[in-house]
């Protein structure tokens, strides 16, 4: 091969440098000769000095110091140079920064100090390499990725693809590998086998890629093989092509047409999902499976709606009397069309078939149709209204997910199935009459569709599903059917003008968290025939009286008795209820559940039971008047995050009975000035004190076994890990003792007074956060080297917000 670069460069400080300007160059169009990429075989001194004769440019990278070992007459940097002078090649040095010739340069080099070099800087690597370009390579040298033949003029292929058997064995599948090309050639055979396909995935994202040859032989593509490669304008199919998998060409946004050879007998769905600019899709007359009609693909007997070319402009579209089916994704994302007409023929609507079909403002289903599948009309936002046909029996999940602008829609009576978020942030949507025949109200199905104001549910529903009615904020009252068996987790949360309800007789499962921050709910009743729960003066029990579910927050009571016998308080129970300022617990209660005293920001104080044995997560999060609390002796464990964010909080007192505390349990209690640390306690989370400010000593029990207190600051007892810092002490500075190995997640974390840090070499790992936001932090004394402080392993954001601090070493200084 000839009229090629030759890139010389010496391994030891210019490899680097040397590659990216070969990989500069071949994206530009030239043929490039790099020993490390283009021999393959043979003797390497041979193809060397072949490839030298061949060049027309020299390129010789030189790093500091690069010539200085060619005053030994074996050196190869020395004979490539030499090479090149003999054969009055064209030489461009490429002087790196600290870079200067030597001055006993051999005679046979010499005269290279003589050439014109260009001063490379990686900052202006672009304009380095246009000068080179512009300037100093040869006019002789191939610019064009079109002038890349072979004397049989077939295009030669593009390097660092990568290949792997097809299934059969028979030869091989194509994917990019370290091709990074703009302009790709695939290979007709590689290892004496014939390229058949190209793999899933195979040139996914890459976003750069302009145009790519693909061989006749090839026979598929697969999944996804084009997808998001956003400047890919054109493609030409060979005839061997016979099928394109899904997702083959999404995203593809600069694909304005493409043409199907004769041999294509599968088309995926999806296949030119999101191509915006796709204004025509041609068939081969002689395809005998599909035809393309005004530009867009339908099979060959006209009976299923493939694809629509979505890069039209019209805004209006009539599909043929004829047609049957409406393939999964056909019209997707297709949005400039405001009306789309099917005709009486169609029988089936694909999933995704009018998915983000934005200007769509009205939509008429065939009365064939039986089925809305899933998201067939997601996100059409500017879909005002539908008409469904008697026929339908089942709608799918997400399938109006989105039509904000849907203010109603009547559903046939014989629809039996709705599946989850049918309808969710239908925003717009102010009421809904359910089928009479319909089973369940699914999960999330109505979620954040706060205009809705009215619902009717028929007598045939059973159960309604998590999350089924939240955020639906103007829902004032719903009326439960008499054979309601189950309400599920979070059904009405956030349904903040809900002010009563009443459970039939029926409903015997109520998950939790049914009644979240219904704040204008004053009216819990139940059916005095249920045989699993009762109200209590508009409060919801158990029927045992043995649970208790779920308090009316919207009651603006300031205290309340929970009856006696009551044993465990339900998970949110008490939530988000901002009126009450004391609650009375009574004897015989063993557990809290998470969340149940959450945001209760009026609770000044708390009486916790002697039976008490249990409090979960973020029971008493952001109880932000709560002053004080005593754990009782009986609880062996406090919740994740139990006391978060308790701002006014002075001082716990936890039992000996305490076994295990909960990451973050006393997270943001600024007013916290004490805690000791029990006897039992074998387990705490992280950032379990993080944000004490006021915490001026944590103690710990003189008998723990797990944790001892050093200095007024939490270790475990072998002194390995620093657990937590008593941020309080407004100490300016700090020495962690010798032998600590680890620093815990956010242990120092936004430790307002700490401006010095001595920490020993034996800590081999800092957490997440260990220092984060320490502002005055200036000097971290570290007892060891530099190096050795590079090999720390330190977690995310560890010293994040710490600025201008240095690091003593005991070799020298580190910026942080």
């Amino acid at each position: 091969m000839s009229e090629q670069i030759f890139v010389s460069y010496r391994r030891d400080g210019g490899d680097v440098t040397a590659k990216l300007i070969c990989e500069a160059l071949k994206n530009a169009g030239y043929t490039v000769f790099y020993d490390y990429d283009s021999i393959s075989g043979g003797y390497f001194d041979s193809r060397i000095l072949d490839a030298i004769e061949a060049c027309n440019d020299f390129v010789l990278v030189l790093p500091p110091h690069s010539l200085e070992r060619c005053v030994n007459e074996d050196d190869w940097v020395r004979q490539e140079i030499s090479h090149a002078l003999r054969h009055k090649k064209n030489i461009i040095p490429v002087l790196l920064p600290g870079f200067a010739f030597p001055d006993n340069m051999p005679s046979d080099i010499a005269d290279v100090a003589r050439y014109n070099g260009v001063q490379f800087v990686m900052a202006y690597f672009d304009g380095v390499i246009d000068t080179l370009k512009d300037r100093f390579i040869s006019k002789a040298a191939r610019r064009s990725f079109a002038s890349k033949q072979k004397n049989s003029g077939e295009l030669i292929p593009s390097e660092g693809l990568a290949f792997e058997a097809n299934s059969a064995g028979t030869g091989y599948i194509v994917k990019k590998g370290k091709c990074t090309d703009v302009e790709i050639v695939i290979p007709r055979v590689y290892n004496g086998k014939a390229v058949t396909g190209i793999a899933e995935d195979a040139f996914k994202g890459h976003t750069s890629l302009v145009s790519i040859k693909i061989p006749n032989g090839v026979t598929s593509i697969g999944e996804g093989a084009f997808n998001g490669c956003a400047s890919l304008a054109n493609i030409d199919l060979p005839n061997s092509m016979a099928s394109i998998g899904r997702w083959a060409f999404q995203d593809c946004t600069a694909l304005t047409s493409i043409f199907l050879p004769r041999n294509i007998s599968s088309v995926a769905s999806r296949a030119f999902l999101n191509c915006q600019s796709l204004t025509s899709i041609e068939v081969d007359p002689e395809n005998n499976f599909y035809v393309s009609r005004g530009g867009h693909l339908y099979t060959k007997n006209m009976k299923t709606f493939v694809c629509y070319a979505m890069g039209r402009n019209e805004t209006s579209y009539v599909v043929p009397e004829g047609v049957t089916k409406i393939e999964n994704s056909s019209f997707s994302r297709a949005g400039k069309l405001v009306s789309i007409s099917l005709p009486e023929s169609v029988v089936s609507i694909g999933e995704y078939s009018f998915y983000r079909c934005v200007s769509l403002t009205e939509m008429e289903v065939p009365k064939g149709v039986t089925v809305i599948p899933a998201s067939a009309f997601s996100t059409c936002s500017a879909l005002a209204s539908i008409t469904l046909p008697s026929g339908i029996v089942s709608i799918g999940a997400e399938a109006f997910i989105n039509c904000s602008s849907l203010t109603s829609i009547v559903l046939p009576a014989g629809v039996t199935v709705i599946e989850t978020k049918a309808f969710k942030k239908c925003t717009s949507l102010r009421r809904m009459v359910l089928p009479a025949g319909l089973m369940a109200i699914s999960e999330q199905m109505f979620m954040n569709c706060s205009a809705l104001e009215n619902i009717v549910i028929p007598p045939s529903v059973t159960s309604i599903g998590p999350s089924a009615f939240s955020n639906c904020t103007l829902l004032a009252n719903i009326s439960l059917p008499e054979g309601l068996m189950s309400l599920g987790k979070w059904a009405f949360e956030e349904c903040t003008s809900l002010t009563g309800i009443f459970l039939p007789k029926r409903v015997s499962s109520i998950g939790p968290r049914v009644f979240l921050n219904c704040i204008s709910l004053v009216s819990i009743d139940v059916s005095p025939e249920n045989n699993f729960y009762c109200s209590v003066n508009g409060h919801l029990y158990t029927k045992d009286m043995k649970t208790m579910v779920s308090y009316a927050i919207g009651c603006k009571n300031s205290f309340y008795d929970i009856p006696k016998g009551v044993k465990v308080i339900e998970d949110s129970a008490f939530s988000r209820c901002a009126s009450l300022v004391n609650v009375t617990i009574p004897a015989g209660v063993t557990s809290i559940g998470m969340f149940a005293f959450y945001r209760c920001s009026s609770i000044t104080n708390i009486n916790l039971p002697e039976s008490l044995t249990s409090i979960g997560d973020s029971a008493f999060r952001e109880c932000k008047s709560l002053t004080s609390i005593k754990i009782p002796n009986g609880v062996t464990r406090l919740g994740e995050s139990v006391f978060d964010n308790c701002q006014a909080i002075t001082s716990i007192k936890l039992p000996s009975s305490i076994t295990s505390i909960g990451k973050w349990a006393f997270s943001t209690c600024p007013s916290l000035r004490e805690i000791t640390i029990p006897r039992n306690v074998s387990s705490i989370g992280a950032r379990v004190l993080l944000g004490g400010k006021s915490l001026k000593c944590i103690h710990v029990s003189m008998l723990n076994r797990y944790y001892k207190s050093h200095d007024g600051h939490l270790y475990t007892k072998d002194m390995s890990l620093l657990v937590s810092y008593a941020m309080g002490n407004n100490m300016p500075s700090y020495e962690i003792p010798f032998g600590v190995k680890r620093i815990e997640e956010s242990a120092f974390s936004g430790a307002p007074s700490l401006m010095e840090i001595t920490i020993p070499g034996t800590v081999m790992s800092m957490g997440d956060f260990a220092f984060y936001n320490c502002s005055a932090l200036r000097v971290i004394n570290y007892l060891s080297t530099k190096g050795a402080w590079r090999s720390i392993s330190v977690g995310k954001d560890t010293f994040s917000k710490v600025t201008n601090t240095v690091i003593h070493c005991t070799d020298g200084d580190i910026v942080l």
